[in-house]
């Protein structure tokens, strides 16, 4: 696997030499002349008018949010599937039914149904996460509640519009796919480009009781091809019970793949999600529905 980065433009010492000039004090003619000189040399460019804004190229996750045809008016989905979990040697450990429910931007519930035993149902209610049945949770079961909310790609359109600092990192080239344990490694035929968008995606708000904050700083491969988010990275602590950017604290890889993408009432919606930690599968999505706007109960999002 290859990575490419943008690299920073470095300044040499003619334009060190002019802002020396300029800090030096002079006239007004000779500040402009300066300006334009510097404009020259860093390729710095006047504001740009109304109508040369609209003909911008729009940035990286502005392209992917108009390909998914995301917009304000989605506010909620229902999501319908099979989860395989898988253990560090690949080998299959439970199946069984999903049943997801998403109100935007931070309210999930979510049933997990395996043979004949009653359901599992854990949630988020915007502030907490909890299981049905249990008055307490461990600080990794706590963790994994709130990891669902970043198991879709449409995390990246509500994070940025929620104000959170946005950066594009550059292109990352990848050419191999690590083994997965119903297809093993796969060498590409093609390396996949992906133009990267990055953002600080805060899960709470949450409090020193209520455990660490779940602060991550996400990663978001948009494939360059299709403009679709194809991966969601970020990093986990070692230790759930500590804060992701505690000092000297481990951390763990995390990806999330989406792909067999569909059209849901006008938006882009993966069918297949794929969770890695620590560079091993550990869990399979494969829906079967998804149907958005359906208004679910407010009480579905409690704890019941």
């Amino acid at each position: 696997m290859t990575i490419r980065n943008k690299k920073p433009i470095a300044l040499g010492a003619g334009a060190a030499l002019i802002f020396a000039f300029a800090a030096a004090g002079l006239s007004q003619p000779g500040r402009h002349s300066v300006k334009r000189l510097v404009a020259a040399i860093t390729g710095a460019t006047t504001p740009q008018t109304p109508a040369a804004a609209a003909t911008a190229t729009p940035d990286v996750e502005q392209r992917a949010r108009t390909h998914h045809g995301w917009a304000a008016t989605v506010l909620d989905s229902i999501s319908r599937g099979s989860i395989t979990f898988y253990d560090r040697t690949g080998v299959v450990t439970r199946q069984g039914t999903l049943l997801m429910y998403r109100k935007f931007p931070n309210m999930l519930r979510v049933e997990l149904t395996s043979g004949q035993s009653a359901a599992n149902i854990t949630g988020f209610d915007g502030t907490n996460p909890w299981t049905a049945g249990q008055t307490t949770l461990t600080s990794a079961v706590a963790r994994d509640i709130r990891q669902w909310l970043r198991c879709s790609p449409e995390r990246l359109f509500l994070t940025r519009a929620a104000g959170a600092v946005y950066r594009e990192p550059g292109r990352r080239v990848e050419d191999h796919r690590p083994p997965t344990p119903w297809q093993g490694a796969a060498d590409l035929a093609q390396p996949r480009e992906y133009d990267q968008a990055e953002m600080i995606d805060l899960v709470g708000p949450l409090t020193p009781t209520q455990g660490p904050v779940d602060r991550r700083r996400v990663t978001y491969l948009i494939d360059r091809q299709t403009s679709l988010v194809a991966a969601a990275r970020w990093f986990e602590p070692a230790n759930p019970s500590q804060a992701a950017d505690a000092p000297g604290m481990g951390l763990v890889e995390t990806r999330v793949d989406f792909g067999l993408w569909r059209d849901v009432a006008g938006v882009q919606w993966p069918y297949e999600i794929t969770h890695w930690s620590g560079g091993q599968v550990d869990f399979r999505v494969q829906l079967t529905s998804v149907q958005l706007n359906q208004n679910p109960a407010a009480n579905l999002f409690q704890k019941p």
